[in-house]
């Protein structure tokens, strides 16, 4: 798991959230969600800002655990 994934798992689980809820909120699949926290992939810009407001993270805190990859 790379540090962009941990940290939108671990900011999802504090809201109590499954990985099917954070998919519904997003307008995606599962799979998806599994993907970015597992750092299969990232998130697009566009779902990143949208994940942003959901799980009331930083673009910056985004970007930096991103580039730590």
């Amino acid at each position: 798991m790379t540090a962009l994934g941990q940290m939108i798992k671990d900011a999802r689980e504090a809201k109590g959230w499954t990985r099917a809820r954070l998919a519904v909120e997003m307008e995606t699949s599962e799979a998806t969600v599994r993907n970015w926290e597992g750092g299969r992939n990232t998130p697009p810009m566009p779902r990143a800002a949208r994940l942003c407001r959901l799980l009331r993270l930083t673009a910056a805190a985004m970007l930096h655990a991103a580039a730590e990859q």
